[in-house]
């Protein structure tokens, strides 16, 4: 399985590598993002709702325009919400997925 997880958030990313038996890649912005996605197909994106200068949905979108495909997971914690885009690719957008529960359903 390939797994790319995008995030400033070097224990969260530390934590789920270690607790799973599948490589992560790992972009910190979005031009190396959109770099990886466009050499790699993999299997699922994580995507930080918390990234410094852009927006979660405005990276999701770009992603979008690089492989409409794509399935991806948002991390979200209760400090921060998303907003999703009003378009045809919300319906290939999971649900936002709490960082501290994807935390315990890595560990089990």
């Amino acid at each position: 399985m390939k797994i790319l997880m995008i995030s400033v958030d070097d224990s969260l990313v530390r934590y789920v590598s270690s607790s799973i038996e599948y490589s992560i890649n790992r972009a910190i912005d979005c031009v190396s993002a959109i770099s990886l996605v466009g050499q790699t197909d993999f299997d699922v994106i994580f995507v930080d709702g918390a990234l410094p200068y852009v927006s979660t949905t405005t990276l999701i979108e770009k992603l979008y325009k690089v492989k409409s495909d794509l399935k991806i997971i948002t991390l979200c914690t209760k400090y921060n919400t998303l907003t999703l885009p009003e378009d045809k690719n919300c319906d290939k957008l999971f649900k936002p997925v709490d960082k501290e529960l994807l935390v315990q359903m890595v560990a089990c």
